[in-house]
């Protein structure tokens, strides 16, 4: 029907350019799609970046023959879905990522055929063959996201175990109330917010509350293996100073600690200074996070948003 050597040739060019197509793609969902916040937890930042390395060398090899998409692309967009699921980011949302990035790949296909191909009426064909490509690729990949994601919410928030207290905490941590009905844990007590990830979450939150001289803490499982914790302390100025003197977590798990603050809103706060100092130590590999340790390199880390522009639904942060 036509030559395929221009078919290859875009292939080739599109695959020596992955890197500088996926800080371009990176580049519109953020401009298009501000409310795909997929920086708020780390995790999901990298996930995103997996989808869209793979997406890209997938439709690469794709449109010259190869049969993508591939498990390789399919795992990491459901592994995305998955986690924007746990993070209450919006399914529509989420879709419209793979629309944008749909949109950018495409641009870059019609610049590159128009200049591999000098003929007109063979650039149309050729350009005709990608793009039916390019629609089954992305109804295919979509089609598994939506399936993905709808199986994670029900799952985490529907069949879980603790989905009951998610919701309580979730309308504390959003301002929606100022009291946590059926949960013996007091709100207004001093707390200290922490979020702990890795092996066996429940004996380190055990670990915390012993070195910490508390017995009365609460926890909760969140996303990205992450489980939320607070602990209600009476001394607090020494609790904390045994704390930061004397704990240390076991091998293989991390702790992001915020600051200590007092009643509902302390409550609050404390959880969004222990996630934004997570955040921090999980891009840099630490153990062990102290908010007030970390607080001003947080704010100039290019990645972080203000916590004013944070979505109240968004559920990586709780904010």
């Amino acid at each position: 029907m036509f030559d395929v050597d221009p078919i290859h040739a875009t292939s080739r060019a599109l695959v020596e350019r992955l890197p500088e197509l996926i800080a371009m793609v990176h580049r519109r969902l953020r401009e298009e799609v501000p409310a795909y916040t997929a920086d708020l937890d780390p995790a999901l930042t990298v996930h995103e970046t997996e989808r869209i390395a793979a997406a890209l060398r997938s439709f690469s090899m794709g449109i010259s023959g190869a049969p993508e998409p591939n498990e390789d692309v399919l795992r990491e967009a459901t592994i995305e879905a998955r986690s924007a699921a746990q993070a209450g980011l919006d399914l529509n949302t989420l879709v419209q990522t793979y629309r944008v990035a749909q949109a950018a790949i495409w641009d870059v296909v019609l610049s590159e055929t128009a200049t591999l191909i000098p003929d007109p009426e063979q650039q149309l064909i050729v350009q005709k063959h990608m793009s039916q490509f390019h629609f089954r690729w992305n109804d295919t990949v979509v089609s598994a996201v939506v399936c993905a994601y709808q199986d994670e919410q029900r799952q985490f928030f529907f069949q879980s175990r603790d989905r009951r207290l998610r919701s309580v905490i979730r309308d504390v941590l959003a301002g929606r109330a100022n009291a946590l009905p059926k949960v013996n844990y007091p709100l207004d007590a001093a707390h200290l917010a922490a979020v702990v990830w890795g092996d066996r979450p429940d004996l380190t939150i055990q670990d915390i509350a012993t070195t910490a001289g508390t017995h009365v803490n609460l926890s909760v499982g969140s996303i990205s293996g992450t489980t939320l914790a607070w602990f209600a302390l009476d001394d607090r100025a020494s609790a904390h100073e045994r704390l930061r003197a004397e704990y240390v977590p076991a091998q293989g798990t991390g702790v992001a600690f915020g600051g200590l603050a007092d009643g509902p809103g302390g409550f609050r706060t404390s959880h969004h200074q222990a996630w934004r100092a997570y955040r921090l130590a999980w891009l840099t590999n630490r153990q062990v996070t102290w908010y007030t340790d970390v607080a001003l390199k947080h704010c100039f880390c290019t990645t972080c948003r203000p916590p004013e522009t944070w979505s109240l639904k968004n559920w990586a942060g709780w904010t």
